[in-house]
């Protein structure tokens, strides 16, 4: 994969708003609440992350369950996933 458009959709993905988020989800048929997008958003901000690297991604999931409900997290997971697929 080109590792130019692999920076630029993490880079995508660490400004999303929550109502790109949001939108995102219900484009792939992820119901997330605002409050849901909010709570991983905080976090993805903070974290340095790379959606195509497996054990990050694993890493940043981990810490997503600790912040959000499991559900949430599994949202999140299968969001981030879908995300990936873009290249």
């Amino acid at each position: 994969m080109n590792p130019f458009l692999q920076t630029l959709v993490n880079q995508k993905v660490k400004q999303l708003t929550t109502q790109e988020l949001i939108q995102y989800a219900n484009q792939y048929d992820i119901s997330i609440s605002k409050k849901e997008a909010e709570n991983i958003l905080s976090l993805v901000k903070k974290e340095q992350i790379n959606i195509y690297d497996e054990a990050k991604l694993n890493k940043l999931l981990d810490k997503i369950r600790n912040i959000v409900s499991a559900d949430a997290a599994n949202k999140a997971e299968k969001l981030l996933t879908q995300l990936q697929s873009i290249l």
